[in-house]
């Protein structure tokens, strides 16, 4: 029994580290532009788990993961990228206001990326005078355009939106850590783990 779990701990590890270095192997368009040296640092993987508050009190909990080439993000949509994030979310009340409108306490179920962006400019929302930001793709920050589904609509996309996951606070103009990020529903915190 003891070589079969340690057989399976061995696969399982393999898989993971052969998914998180995967590499986009086609060839790129020769119209595409190129990436600056800046931007190319390589493929990161990333976890999380966090929640976000949005401008009524309304709380939802996301968690998810992921791996992408952060010089790969472009926000033209649709494009090809070589980045992946998905995971779940719950509503921890009942939203009665913006994109998760409807999503009774308990309710949601999965986000899963598009596209891997390059930027996202953003506000948290429910802030007097806020001032917009931009979160960019790079180490410790997966930017992305992501479809979510509620309960009860099936494989039918709930809803579309911009999202970003980051190691560091990206709002340091507002109280607290904000380093998960949903258009339309605000800004949280979380629990975020990089490789980069």
């Amino acid at each position: 029994m003891k070589r079969v779990v340690s057989a399976v701990v061995m696969l399982f590890t393999g898989l993971v580290v052969w998914g998180c270095s995967d590499s986009q192997t086609a060839p790129r368009n020769p119209q595409t532009p190129s990436y600056s040296v800046e931007r190319a640092q390589g493929r990161s993987a990333f976890g999380f788990n966090g929640t976000i508050v949005n401008a009524t009190g309304a709380i939802v909990q996301l968690t998810g993961g992921g791996s992408f080439d952060p010089a790969s993000g472009n926000n033209i949509i649709p494009s090809e990228t070589d980045g992946h994030g998905n995971g779940g979310f719950s509503c921890l009340v009942t939203f009665t206001s913006g994109p998760l409108n409807g999503c009774a306490q308990g309710e949601g179920t999965h986000w899963d990326t598009v596209q891997l962006l390059e930027s996202a400019g953003f506000k948290c929302g429910g802030i007097p005078n806020e001032k917009g930001k931009t979160a960019t793709t790079g180490p410790g920050v997966f930017v992305a355009h992501a479809e979510f589904y509620l309960a009860g609509h099936g494989d039918e996309a709930s809803f579309n939106a911009d999202m970003f996951i980051a190691d560091h606070d990206l709002a340091d103009d507002i109280d607290g850590v904000q380093n998960i990020w949903i258009r339309g529903v605000g800004c949280g915190t979380g629990v975020i783990n990089f490789n980069n």
